[in-house]
């Protein structure tokens, strides 16, 4: 009898540990997400005031633009009716990738002296498979904090997230067991990530049938990389210390190709000649992108279960899935 005792205390505690790997960060990393926002605080709250806003902020918001190689942070106080810009953050080596950059660009990237180039369509476009060093495009979330990081401190992105899966499984770079998989991770998991953070890298990246649309894509220090954004570690310091979970909840991060100017539609119709599924993405994209330039709050956002496509508004369509 008390076998059967310890073995059912067992295996609930197993389960109790099972939830909550993906339900919240660990005190060991809350610890150091406050360790570092001791040293920085009086700097974030003289920043914060001169924009009007009062530190800890209650919402935060990342916009990348990956042509434009910038990285911007939005907050708002709980009586904020906007987002305001609270500083733009120069994203290094994005998106010229070790593969495409030369060591004289690369040392303009690490000077933050601009890099003069045309949008072309090997800088661009959403991420599809594991190596292909790019970075993705579309609506995701902070999943966690590595304070312990290779490049001094990062923030993991939920890709791949449902679109990610969808579109994966379009173009049969994925099976159907694959994308489902995805999609029933984040059904478990998006309430969670909405208003927090999970305690490191989620069991979906060790998912053999998700593996090949890739992983692990960072915000992180240092400033060279392949596919993900790197920042410096001074500036990572600030981002880590305002994506704190305890105060913003979950922070949505939303990457696009470019700034969506009547100069760069027209380019990115130009290399998107003969690859009219890409035109499409990018201009379902720049509707989210008009939505926060009109209101200044982060747009719904929608994945059509079938297309893989962003919806904007729910309606009474089925197979949505909010990001």
């Amino acid at each position: 009898m008390m076998k059967k005792v310890s073995g059912l205390i067992f295996l609930l505690t197993l389960l109790l540990v099972s939830l909550s790997i993906e339900a919240k960060e660990t005190k060991a990393v809350m610890t150091k997400i406050y360790s570092y926002e001791k040293a920085i605080k009086p700097n974030l709250e003289k920043m914060l005031l001169k924009r009007n806003l009062t530190y800890p902020l209650s919402d935060l918001y990342i916009r990348i633009f990956k042509h434009e190689s910038e990285l911007e942070v939005w907050g708002k106080n709980k009586d904020s009716k906007e987002f305001i810009l609270i500083k733009t953050y120069k994203a290094h080596n994005l998106p010229y990738n070790d593969i495409d950059t030369t060591k004289k660009d690369l040392i303009k990237n690490i000077l933050s002296i601009p890099i003069k180039r045309e949008i072309s369509e090997g800088e661009i476009g959403p991420k599809d498979r594991i190596g292909d060093s790019k970075v993705p495009e579309g609506y995701y979330h902070v999943l966690y904090h590595n304070p312990w990081s290779s490049f001094h401190l990062s923030l993991a992105l939920g890709y791949p997230n449902p679109a990610d899966a969808v579109r994966g499984y379009n173009i049969k770079r994925i099976n159907k067991k694959g994308k489902e998989n995805i999609l029933n991770w984040w059904s478990k998991n998006i309430k969670i990530i909405r208003n927090e953070c999970i305690s490191g890298a989620p069991s979906i990246w060790y998912d053999k049938l998700a593996k090949p649309l890739g992983n692990q894509i960072f915000i992180h220090g240092s400033f060279v990389t392949i596919g993900c954004i790197p920042i410096g570690d001074k500036m990572i310091e600030e981002v880590f210390v305002l994506t704190n979970p305890e105060y913003v909840g979950g922070t949505r991060v939303d990457i696009f190709p470019c700034k969506y100017t009547k100069i760069n539609i027209g380019k990115l119709k130009k290399i998107g000649e003969g690859h009219p599924e890409l035109i499409k993405f990018w201009l379902n994209l720049k509707t989210g992108y008009d939505h926060f330039e009109k209101t200044k709050n982060i747009p719904d956002v929608w994945v059509d279960l079938k297309t893989g496509e962003y919806k904007y508004k729910k309606g009474s369509q089925e197979n949505l899935f909010k990001i």
